[in-house]
């Protein structure tokens, strides 16, 4: 008999394996191991880049139909695409190699603090999945809603097709860039297509032939935000009585539809990427919702979602009902480290992004005066979960509210802490050392605490000072802390940039504030490259606010234009204006 033939994973893996001794990359004198990882990183990312061109592409040949001309062009612009991604790719890897494994300013390698931790791996199903792609609507509007442009990049007004990416100018009074620097006065962004082309003085700026001008006046020009701590797929669960009606009473579908809902509401608040963490009770309706976002079906921010929480026996809803009468569970439980290794295989298999843990539960304050609580997983179990999670290149999420909990999420070495109402000094000391994250989710605990104490749990009268008191310790410890709001623990009908406002209240300043909605949460998602930021290159995910939110945080609960991938999904501050003249100055049309 013959040998069998090779499937096309191990052709494809063949071909990587010749392309690295071409390069020299096998051989163990000639990289590092830091410089062999990042190279790992680096291929992983753009893979996704391709992966996510190629999915683009097919959704924009279905949409073009028969129209020959039209496939000609998206044949063309896609092979751009991926030698402009190839190309990419090679420059960042001889990068790596001539840099001796630093990243580009000397320090840590890209995406990676302390001693070679994983901090910033792309994963490939990330960047796949969690993009929103042009034509939601005839204009790249949601249909429906209140203040949309009729006039986005690529709609009813734009050029005529085959005459290149639509062109759309953004003049405003200011733009916070998600840098370190100041606001920027008097400035004008170009957008081209997808992608930012310029940003810089609307004095000098040019308008292309064709462009269309928005002059959102005396508003400030953000990078779209950021909530990384999301569930879309709850509406408020104040209560277990609340939690445990969505999950017995509404079906899947049911929830789904609302879930479509609440991702709605989520892009006209301003939040462009969310990270969703955690279905509850809803099986893999997020990685469906995540998909149909991505294919134009539905509008929403981009979704980084992590299907079934995990969990042990007995320790999340739903709880306390007859023995013989089976109930849904809120998460995924797994006991014992084979079945966390198992469990995060079975999710990655169905699309996750993120792996999120519960790391303990039961809260009581203890005899020293200190939040307590029961741990759930033992270490060997924890740890068997993040090693897998990151094996696969997923990071993890953990629920850590108490110092027991805490200590054991960051002895496995978990990416993120979620809550974290009982910070203490030496989860502060390591969550700096280790790198790890903090996402505190200030305004969902002052939303449930009254209902929860009167439903019989005292602890949590006690529960919104402690979070205060461990917000800053973390800020002034130096942690890493990201935005997160946890929606859906209260309804998605509250506006969750009022969690801007807790932050500043407890002694951030409004520039790290809204950093931490932008290049700080970008950073975590691994998408940096991306988002975050107003640069050229990156996508156009834009927001607009009136007036100066560094002088008055609230400002960011009143977003009126919001800008997706290029097209304008939401535009109260700005009449749209159609510029055919020839090239001038953008400050001259004012």
């Amino acid at each position: 008999m013959g040998d069998a033939p090779k499937s096309a994973y191990e052709i494809a893996m063949e071909k990587l394996r010749m392309q690295d001794q071409q390069r020299g990359e096998s051989g163990p004198a000639a990289l590092t191991d830091d410089q062999k990882r990042e190279i790992s990183d680096v291929r992983a990312r753009f893979q996704a880049k391709q992966a996510e061109a190629e999915i683009l592409h097919k959704a924009n040949r279905r949409k073009a139909g028969e129209d020959a001309e039209a496939l000609a062009k998206l044949e063309e612009e896609y092979a751009i695409d991926r030698r402009r991604i190839e190309e990419q790719r090679e420059r960042e890897i001889a990068r790596v190699r001539g840099a001796g494994g630093k990243g580009p300013a000397g320090g840590p390698p890209a995406g990676r603090t302390g001693k070679g931790k994983r901090k910033g791996a792309a994963c490939i199903l990330v960047a796949i999945l969690a993009a929103f792609p042009g034509g939601i609507g005839p204009a790249g509007a949601i249909a429906g809603s209140t203040g949309m442009a009729e006039a986005g990049t690529g709609g009813a007004a734009g050029p005529e097709r085959g005459a290149g990416p639509p062109v759309l100018v953004l003049r405003a009074a200011r733009l916070f860039d998600g840098g370190q620097g100041d606001l920027r006065r008097d400035v004008a962004v170009v957008v081209e297509g997808e992608r930012i082309r310029s940003v810089g003085p609307a004095a000098s700026a040019v308008a292309p032939p064709g462009a269309t001008i928005l002059d959102l006046g005396d508003a400030t020009l953000l990078p779209g935000l950021i909530d990384v701590h999301t569930h879309v797929l709850l509406q408020g669960d104040p209560t277990r009585r609340s939690y445990d009606d969505q999950v017995l009473k509404e079906s899947i579908p049911h929830r789904t539809i609302r879930g479509v809902a609440a991702a709605r509401a989520a892009l006209e608040h301003g939040f462009t990427t969310l990270r969703d963490l955690g279905s509850e009770g809803a099986g893999f309706a997020d990685v469906a919702l995540r998909d149909g976002i991505l294919e134009g079906h539905v509008p929403g921010p981009r979704l980084f979602v992590a299907t079934l929480a995990l969990d042990i026996t007995g320790a999340y809803p739903l709880l306390g009902y007859a023995v013989e009468s089976p109930v849904p569970n809120g998460v995924q439980v797994v006991d014992g480290p084979d079945a966390g290794r198992r469990a995060v295989r079975e999710q990655v298999q169905r699309g996750a992004d993120w792996i999120k843990v519960y790391c303990d539960r039961s809260y009581f304050i203890g005899p020293d005066g200190r939040l307590d609580s029961i741990p759930t997983f033992d270490a060997d179990e924890l740890r068997a979960i993040v090693n897998e999670a990151h094996r696969q290149n997923r990071k993890v999420a953990a629920h850590a509210m108490a110092p027991k909990g805490l200590q054991r999420a960051l002895d496995a070495g978990v990416d993120s802490i979620e809550h974290g109402i009982g910070l203490d000094a030496a989860a502060v000391r390591r969550m700096k050392a280790q790198g790890v994250a903090y996402c505190p989710t200030l305004m969902v605990t002052r939303y449930v605490a009254p209902a929860r104490a009167k439903e019989g749990a005292p602890v949590w009268e006690r529960i919104p000072a402690l979070h205060e008191s461990s917000f800053k310790a973390a800020l002034a410890g130096g942690v890493t802390i990201v935005f997160g709001t946890d929606a859906g623990g209260f309804p998605w009908s509250l506006n969750e940039a009022e969690e801007f406002g807790w932050m500043v209240r407890f002694g951030m300043t409004p520039a790290a504030a809204l950093r931490s909605a932008t290049a700080v949460a970008a950073q975590l998602l691994g998408q940096e490259q991306e988002v975050g930021r107003v640069a050229p290159g990156l996508r156009a995910d834009l927001v607009a606010v009136p007036g100066d939110p560094l002088q008055r945080i609230e400002a960011m609960q009143n977003v009126g234009f919001v800008m997706q991938r290029g097209r304008v999904v939401k535009n109260a501050l700005a009449p749209v204006a159609r510029d055919s003249a020839p090239p001038a100055s953008i400050a001259a049309r004012r």
